[in-house]
Parts: C-alpha cells; sequence; structure tokens
C-alpha cells in the first residue's frame, strides 16, 4: 500500500518523510501539518462543518432511545455523501461495559453501525471496554472484508495478537508514555499493525510518535513512514 494513498486522488502525494498522522482525535487544531482523523458524533451541527478528513459514529455510551438513535444513523449516511472523500471510517463505535445500555442493546446498534459500513465501504474505529472477545464474535459473524482499527488500545499481548490475527489494526495514544504493559505491547507487535493517535489528549501527536519512535527503537522518520502505510491499509485495503 502506497504512502500517497492516504490521500485523495486530487490532492498532492506526501512529503517524504509523510506528515504526522492523528488517526483519531477530538481536537479541532488545524494548519500544522498534521494530518487529523477527527471523531464527529451524528448531529445536524456536526454535518454543517464536516472537517476534512473524519470518521463519524454513534458511541454506545448514547444510545438514547432507539428512535433518535435511527436518526443518528441516517445522519451518518448523509456524512458519507456530503464528503464522500473525507469519510475516513465509520466509528467510533462498539461496546462497553461501563455504558449505561445494555450489552445487548449496545449490540444493535454497532451491527446497525456495521451495515452503514459495509453499504459505504469503510473501516470502522471501534471502541470497546472489556468487550474485545465480543468484538472479535462480531467482526467474524459480519464477514467484514475491511480493517477495523482498535482505538486508545491498553490491553495485553494475547489480546493485541488475537485482534491481528482478526484483521484489527490497534491505534495508540497516550498511555504510552507511562504503561509498561503497553509499552511492552507496541515494542512486540508486526509493524504493519499499529497507528497512533491523540483521542482526547491535550498532547501533540509529535509527542506520542517520539515516544513511539523510543519504544520501537527507530528513528521517528522511519516511524512516521511505517504508520502512513498502516493508515493508508486500514483505509483502503481489502482482504
Amino acid at each position: 500500500m502506497k504512502r500517497d494513498m492516504i490521500f485523495d486522488d486530487a490532492q498532492p502525494a506526501p512529503e517524504d518523510p509523510p506528515s504526522y498522522i492523528d488517526a483519531h482525535t477530538h481536537s479541532w487544531l488545524e494548519g500544522d501539518g498534521v494530518i487529523r482523523i477527527r471523531n464527529i458524533f451524528p448531529d445536524k451541527d456536526s454535518l454543517k462543518n464536516l472537517p476534512e478528513t473524519f470518521s463519524i459514529g454513534v458511541h454506545p455510551f448514547n444510545l438514547e432511545d432507539l428512535e433518535n438513535v435511527n436518526q443518528q444513523l441516517g445522519l451518518i449516511r448523509e456524512a458519507v455523501k456530503l464528503n464522500p472523500a473525507g469519510a475516513v471510517a465509520i466509528g467510533e463505535c462498539g461496546l462497553d461495559h461501563f455504558s449505561t445500555y445494555s450489552l445487548q442493546h449496545q449490540e444493535e446498534i454497532f451491527l446497525k453501525q456495521i451495515e452503514i459500513a459495509h453499504e459505504v465501504n469503510l473501516p470502522l474505529i471501534i471502541h470497546a471496554v472489556r468487550a474485545w472477545h465480543d468484538i472479535i464474535r462480531i467482526k467474524k459473524e459480519t464477514h467484514s472484508k475491511r480493517y477495523w482499527l482498535a482505538h486508545g488500545f491498553r490491553s495485553s499481548m494475547p489480546t493485541a495478537e488475537e485482534l491481528i490475527d482478526h484483521d484489527i489494526m490497534l491505534s495508540f495514544g497516550e498511555i504510552i508514555l507511562h504503561d509498561q504493559r503497553t509499552k511492552d505491547v507496541l515494542a512486540e507487535i508486526p509493524e504493519d499493525s499499529f497507528v497512533l493517535e491523540t483521542d482526547e489528549s491535550a498532547i501533540d501527536i509529535q509527542e506520542i510518535y517520539s515516544a513511539a519512535a523510543a519504544i520501537r527503537e527507530i528513528e521517528v522518520d522511519e516511524l512516521r513512514k511505517i504508520v502512513a502505510d498502516n493508515f493508508a491499509k486500514f483505509r483502503f485495503a481489502e482482504k
């Protein structure tokens, strides 16, 4: 997968090394050369000012009543139609044992978003808390041909290996600055299996890249190329 596939055909190919890529963020910073995949939630205000590159989905904390959720699902489709080149993924969506909504209800809405992802041929950004086995089960049951991305990964090496085996890439954020178990996972997983993110952190993505490069024992410029290749695979590759 070539790094210039990160971009739409109308855009210039990136410099070498490519830009920093923040694969999942809630930040609205811009103008500093970072490619940010901004996570937005489906409401009419969000659709009035869609980011250049974005993901959009219903978080398992935001399920409210079913009628309202169905409206949000419609807005996801509308957002993709409004900016198809900028729509990177559906999500974040998934399952969370700390949500006030039942796992059955969460799974119902998660499955609806997987259907949308299949319809518009986009990958998914996954939010999961104590639910990775269910995520893998659903990935297998839905026969997705696209990669999924486990955002904010902070679990064990066996979980990481199982996710990677099922074509779910890992996204690491601020936690790699201070959590040894997560550092150990990032150090050992295959080169083509991960990207980096800021999520809701105020830390610059450059600091996360610097930490990740030290953990992988490589130069930051080499890491930027690796993440660009991996992100292009996540965004475009089919299996």
